[in-house]
């Protein structure tokens, strides 16, 4: 026997449609989206607005269904878009929506500027990389990480 709870009609039953955003009313994962149980899978809310409304999502590695809203319960079809991951990213990084933090302002940075300065400049005069990291509680290979630029790689060092 179908299940007719699962249909495209009670999916946009489920959606608050406002004259901007289409917003996902139902349940909601703790990363902000919506989602939905729909022919035995569950399925991010806007994922399956997009099927919905355009057939299959193209195969590809790291595709996404991107909003040009920004908005995680928006399911409107004309708000959405298929990315990938690098240009979700690059859009996001564009519209100022990137949370990126640097250096003693990352939340869990455990070294100061000094710290790093002090680091490259024991490494540079040919302390081994073992006592530098002892002496800041770090591994050493984020000591070799810190010296190539890899960590903390905004500072200009050389």
């Amino acid at each position: 026997m179908p299940n007719h709870r699962n249909t495209p009609e009670v999916f946009w039953s489920r959606v608050n449609k406002t004259a901007g955003c289409w917003l996902w009313a139902a349940n909601v994962m703790s990363n902000g989206y919506g989602r939905i149980f729909y022919e035995n899978a569950m399925w991010p809310a806007h994922r399956l607005a997009w099927v919905l409304t355009n057939g299959p999502i193209p195969d590809g590695p790291n595709v996404n269904i991107c909003h040009h809203c920004d908005v995680a319960l928006c399911v409107r079809p004309d708000h959405l878009y298929v990315g990938t991951v690098k240009s979700n990213a690059q859009d996001r990084h564009r519209r100022g929506r990137a949370n990126t933090l640097f250096g003693e302002a990352h939340p869990s940075s455990r070294l100061t500027l000094a710290d790093v300065i002090a680091i490259r400049l024991r490494v540079a005069r040919g302390e081994r990389r073992r006592l530098v990291a002892d002496a800041y509680g770090i591994s050493t290979n984020h000591v070799s990480n810190i010296v190539r630029g890899e960590r903390w790689g905004h500072l200009h060092h050389g």
